[in-house]
């Protein structure tokens, strides 16, 4: 969130992810980083990305994990699954409500086209995913910059710079359990 008052117009203004003169950050937006979660096509990542040797995950907690059944309601709720035309209308309803336009079947703001700087680790599937959610975000209609790193400089970039700088705006992210605990309230608070 940007606020600022502008005296040559007397007015405050409160600005959520889109800047003018600056860009904006599709993923500033409550409603599109949900909408994502119907661009994750899950069933391919467990049956073709990892051959299988996977399971279907919606949140940082795993259906196996003790401390699901606290916040299965909330996934149960939104009823995730791969739907990118409901996608479509939750990201379409939300950006045109922040001022950005779909021009030519491409997100602009501003007259400039709204871009996704995508980290995209490649040491292992989460290259195949990232490169499958970018062509998902691209097939609505964003300039989706495929930023491909390893572990070094995607940390350094995604936890050392501004946020409002732009340089990076979603990240493959990877994490790991070290064992199963009842009410892991580290995770929780860290998510």
């Amino acid at each position: 969130m940007n606020v600022y008052y502008d005296k040559d117009r007397d007015a405050t203004f409160i600005e959520y992810g889109a800047y003018p003169g600056k860009g904006a950050n599709p993923f500033a937006f409550k409603d599109v980083r949900i909408a994502t979660n119907y661009l994750v096509d899950r069933d391919n990542i467990v049956n073709v990305i990892y051959r299988g040797f996977a399971s279907l995950m919606y949140t940082f907690l795993s259906s196996y994990d003790p401390d699901f059944p606290l916040i299965s309601d909330i996934v149960l709720r939104y009823k995730f699954a791969y739907n990118p035309q409901l996608a479509d209308q939750i990201i379409t309803s939300a950006l045109t409500r922040a001022g950005l336009q779909k021009v030519g079947g491409v997100w602009s703001y501003e007259g400039k086209p709204a871009e996704i700087n995508f980290i995209i680790r490649i040491e292992d599937e989460r290259k195949d995913i990232g490169d499958q959610l970018a062509t998902a975000l691209e097939n609505l209609g964003f300039k989706v910059n495929r930023l491909y790193m390893t572990f070094g400089p995607a940390i350094d970039t995604v936890y050392g710079t501004d946020p409002a700088e732009f340089r990076w705006h979603i990240y493959t992210e990877g994490w790991g359990k070290t064992g199963i605990s009842k009410y892991d309230s580290s995770s929780v608070a860290q998510f």
